[in-house]
């Protein structure tokens, strides 16, 4: 059962399977305010990473994802991008940058 019905957790279980990963920035809401909801609801791990006023970009994304066969790593399964970041001063992704996060996610 989930810990609190927010939609954020919903669509990190709904995305995820217990022991993957999911990327995100280091302030993100998600891990940020949620009350470790993603490890309680999904249990899922999290890889932070520092950004530019909350956001993170398509290298950042692609150097952090762990590679499908090492069975020491979690898979990489999500990445969480905030729009707009409330802990960066209200700073909004240029959909240009989410479309290369996709592509390295592929």
């Amino acid at each position: 059962m989930l810990q609190e019905p927010w939609p954020n957790q919903v669509a990190i279980k709904a995305h995820t399977q217990p022991g993957d990963e999911l990327i995100c920035n280091e302030l993100s809401h998600i891990y940020y305010y949620e009350g470790g909801g993603i490890a309680m609801n999904s249990g899922v791990s999290v890889c932070l990473l520092p950004g530019d006023r909350g956001r993170i970009n398509s290298k950042q994304v692609g150097d952090h994802i762990n590679p499908a066969d090492d069975v020491h790593r979690p898979l990489t399964r999500l990445v969480s991008v905030e729009n707009t970041m409330n802990k960066g001063g209200g700073s909004v992704y240029d959909f240009r940058e989410l479309e290369k996060d996709r592509e390295s996610m592929q």
